[in-house]
């Protein structure tokens, strides 16, 4: 559950490892760390984004169009 507002974080995805379901949390500047809800497993995951470069990578694209 969120300390914040009390939602659950859970997923419908299972861990890899032991079959557990999983928690999933959205980072304030891009990406999410997923990782398992079973205690004891170690199963965790970094996912990160650079989302300046992504979106400076949209307009750049969307520039070279006009042009």
């Amino acid at each position: 559950m969120c300390p914040t507002c009390g939602e659950s974080l859970a997923t419908d995805e299972t861990c890899s490892d032991c079959g557990a379901r999983t928690f999933r949390l959205a980072l304030p500047k891009g990406g999410s760390v997923t990782g398992c809800l079973r205690f004891g497993c170690h199963r965790h995951k970094l996912e990160l984004a650079d989302l300046d470069g992504d979106l400076a990578k949209i307009y750049e694209q969307d520039q070279r169009r006009i042009i």
